[in-house]
């Protein structure tokens, strides 16, 4: 009786793999589209003024 159990656990334990992996693909991608859609592309151009940010700096 323990051993049938096991075997069917064992057995399904690549189904539920495969459907965890489905949706943490499907996630990823709607995690992904909703940054793209947030995210707003500057372009700046030459004699343009900008804040340049160098993060190594301060850490030391």
């Amino acid at each position: 009786m323990v051993n049938q159990h096991i075997n069917k656990i064992t057995a399904e334990l690549g189904q539920h793999r495969e459907q965890a992996q489905h949706n943490i693909k499907k996630a990823q991608g709607r995690q992904k589209r909703y940054y793209d859609n947030k995210i707003k592309v500057v372009e700046f151009k030459i004699s343009d003024l900008v804040l340049f940010y160098d993060s190594v700096k301060e850490k030391y």
